[in-house]
């Protein structure tokens, strides 16, 4: 289970699935196939979010639940629209609000609901399956990134491609979760090196340096933290274990990547050179340095078109730093930062090793409109909430049963 059992709780076995609960599995499904849907049926997922979010409200009326941590994000979302009175720029505002406002529902819709631990390690699967799912149609369906570069490869389908590091952060969510399987529960070992087999080839082929980073830093992570650190049997099954995965990684990258895209991995001066990223980077910090812009932003979007660099950030967290400011970017990540320091106490790894899959490519690109960067973000939080449940339940049930041995001595 994705989810210590803490006692003897008996609620998964009491579960019956809600049609809430469908939709999110579906929801979370939909994600990983949205760049090749909307050519087909348009920007579909962006009403199904709302129509989500309005099951969810209709449902729990009565038992709706606003946790602490979400008056930060209503309040995030609040202050970018106040920071409109300053912003000189309207194209992100245009670009992002509708998303920005779906994003932010649905994260208040899931967290003020109370999950089963089974509901929780269903949507890892339903992660797991649909990243794999675009593992295998990258191998099988994968071309060249507008049809002319070849160093990046991506899946087509029904016409439409995604930009090649979005693909990236949508494998890594299965390669994270195959890692997780091997390492820490020890488990599906077969299908979880398939998994990791198909989706590593897959993500090294899109070209992704952001990915390839993500996944150097899950695997630093896994031999940082260890479940059980004095087991000494434990630690040396954990070191084989991930001798194997480094092999494996070693022998995709030989075998089944082409030299010109590890070229391009490998290449240290393109990870910060590519797409001019230093020279928008800096020309971004010279936009902080403005007035109180480092405190309170720019404004939302305002460093589009400033200094005349009408291009994307491709950094998520210093975008946000210049639309809100210091005072906005603490708004939103120290929820974050509370629940994966609790997650990392508990040594529930799961949740952290997705935010590692979902935050890092957000180094180099734009993600704040992007659901696998949302996604994990919500995952981490229902995660906890279970948890804390699941903990506070066995406490409960377990001071009952010491209370009848009590009473019954």
């Amino acid at each position: 289970m994705y989810i210590a059992n803490k006692g003897n709780i008996s609620v998964s076995s009491r579960h019956t699935t809600s049609f809430s609960e469908i939709l999110i599995y579906f929801y979370f499904a939909l994600t990983f196939f949205e760049p090749f849907l909307n050519g087909v049926f348009g920007s579909l997922l962006k009403y199904y979010i709302l129509f989500v979010v309005f099951v969810i409200f209709c449902k729990s009326t009565d038992s709706f639940i606003f946790r602490p941590y979400i008056f930060c994000y209503i309040g995030w979302l609040v202050y970018r629209f106040f920071t409109l009175i300053w912003t000189e720029n309207l194209r992100m505002f245009n670009q992002h609000v509708l998303s920005q406002i779906g994003m932010v529902l649905l994260l208040v819709a899931i967290t003020s609901q109370t999950f089963d631990k089974k509901v929780i390690n269903n949507i890892v699967r339903i992660m797991l399956i649909s990243s794999f799912v675009i593992g295998i149609l990258t191998l099988l369906f994968g071309e060249s990134y507008r049809g002319v570069v070849e160093t990046r490869q991506v899946l087509v389908l029904f016409g439409q491609e995604t930009d090649p590091n979005n693909q990236a952060a949508f494998l890594l969510v299965g390669i994270s979760i195959a890692i997780y399987n091997l390492i820490y529960e020890k488990k599906s070992a077969i299908l979880s090196f398939i998994i990791l087999f198909v989706n590593s080839i897959a993500m090294f082929r899109t070209g992704s340096r952001g990915g390839f980073v993500s996944m150097i830093a899950i695997i630093i992570f896994v031999i940082v933290f260890n479940k059980k650190s004095n087991n000494i049997a434990a630690g040396i099954k954990k070191l084989f274990i991930l001798t194997a995965v480094l092999i494996a990684v070693y022998y995709v990258l030989k075998n089944y990547i082409p030299q010109n895209i590890l070229d391009r991995l490998l290449d240290a001066n393109g990870y910060e050179d590519g797409s001019e990223r230093t020279v928008i980077w800096g020309n971004a910090l010279k936009l902080l340095k403005e007035e109180l812009n480092i405190f309170f932003g720019a404004g939302w979007g305002d460093y589009f078109g400033y200094n005349g660099f009408y291009k994307a950030m491709h950094n998520t967290y210093l975008a946000m730093l210049c639309d809100v400011g210091i005072f906005g970017f603490v708004l939103f990540f120290a929820p974050i930062f509370q629940k994966a320091s609790y997650c990392i106490k508990k040594k529930e790894y799961m949740p952290v090793m997705l935010l590692i899959a979902g935050f890092m490519p957000c180094f180099f690109l734009d993600a704040i409109n992007k659901r696998f960067f949302w996604n994990v973000i919500m995952f981490l939080f229902i995660f906890v909430t279970t948890h804390n449940r699941e903990e506070e339940e066995g406490l409960h049930e377990a001071n009952s049963y010491n209370q009848s041995i009590v009473l019954s001595d």
